[in-house]
């Protein structure tokens, strides 16, 4: 379904050898989060190109009717090409899913789910067991660009009720769920409207990426 996508691993064999299963795809550099370890936290100009392309990936994908559900800068890889630029491929669709039916008409919302991706860059939706949907994608990459701007997010390290690795708990999404204009004194507005307008989004719409990607582009404009 993802195989013309330009910044979707490419699949040349899979299979099963003895006692194992085998994907054999693209080679990468380095992910975001070993990126941002070794600068710490991240100038603001790197931030927005990368997030830029981040936003373009995630879009593409949902064009197609998927969803990633694992948005986190693990999964984002780096490759420089011929002309020495480095270009940004999401990996890890092992919790991938279609947001339309087979009759293309948008999946309906649940509100028992089990939890889905990674507690940290989870959004305030998926926390509390809702069906994930475009939306929930958008806030991940929101929280991706504070934490790579900032060198960690508000909840890291929290989970008081064994919710599930780092910011899992309740008290995370507690932290999570005030995280916006209560941090506004130390984030960045455009990031904090990011997020705002993705948490505000209705299960089935479909998001203004333009918006998304005006955002972040104004930004980089006056820095």
């Amino acid at each position: 379904k993802l195989a013309e996508k330009t910044h979707i691993p490419s699949l040349f064999a899979a299979g099963i050898e003895g006692p194992y299963f085998f994907l054999a795809i693209d080679l990468y550099d380095q992910n975001l989060e070993q990126l941002r370890a070794s600068f710490g936290a991240m100038p603001l100009k790197v931030v927005l190109q990368l997030g830029l392309q981040m936003l373009t990936i995630i879009e593409s994908l949902h064009q197609k009717g998927v969803l990633h559900r694992d948005i986190k800068p693990a999964n984002f890889m780096l490759k420089t090409n011929a002309q020495n630029i480095s270009e940004l491929f999401l990996i890890d669709l092992g919790l991938a899913g279609c947001f339309k039916d087979v009759n293309q008409k948008h999946i309906q919302m649940k509100t028992d789910e089990r939890l889905m991706g990674t507690p940290r860059y989870m959004s305030v939706n998926t926390h509390q067991r809702l069906t994930s949907s475009r939306r929930d994608d958008l806030e991940s990459l929101g929280y991706i660009l504070v934490y790579l701007h900032k060198g960690e997010l508000p909840w890291q390290g929290l989970n008081a009720d064994g919710g599930g690795g780092d910011g899992g708990g309740e008290l995370a999404l507690s932290i999570k769920q005030s995280f916006g204009w209560a941090y506004a004194n130390s984030m960045l507005g455009e990031f904090i409207l990011f997020i705002q307008y993705c948490r505000n989004l209705k299960f089935a719409e479909e998001p203004h990426y333009d918006y998304l990607r005006t955002l972040l582009t104004n930004l980089a404009k006056i820095i």
